[in-house]
């Protein structure tokens, strides 16, 4: 898949088996923008953001399937939900991707995890601490 600006719009889309999967996959773009939006401004090949942006997909129809499985998923925020699939060591794992697709899933997984909990994590629970004040 080669990603195009416009494309990520579409993500939802192609990830989802209902409705409601749409609306869950658009809160999934919102934390994959400022990822990409850090990506392209790093210094990294075109080839290795652009492997990372695929993978990105990847990861967002993965956690839709998941949503679907597991319905209590669908009230929490996706920022919460990730977690529970990527870490510092892995993503989940893809059995359509070959050895060397998987490796290359699994870093962006462990590069997205890094930018989530130094990001993205810390902002949600900024805003929740304003909710309990």
């Amino acid at each position: 898949m080669k990603y195009k600006d416009e494309d990520i719009d579409n993500w939802p889309k192609t990830w989802s088996y209902t409705s409601k999967d749409i609306l869950y996959g658009k809160k999934i773009i919102q934390l994959f923008i400022p990822f990409i939006k850090s990506l392209k401004d790093s210094k990294l090949s075109k080839k290795t953001i652009n492997d990372h942006i695929d993978n990105l997909w990847i990861l967002g129809g993965y956690i839709i399937k998941e949503v679907n499985r597991n319905e209590k998923y669908r009230d929490w925020e996706p920022c919460m939900v990730m977690p529970r699939y990527i870490d510092s060591i892995d993503g989940p794992t893809i059995f359509d991707l070959s050895e060397d697709e998987q490796e290359s899933f699994d870093r962006t997984c462990r590069k997205y995890y890094k930018y989530l909990t130094q990001n993205e994590l810390m902002k949600f629970f900024e805003s929740e601490d304003d909710f309990f004040d």
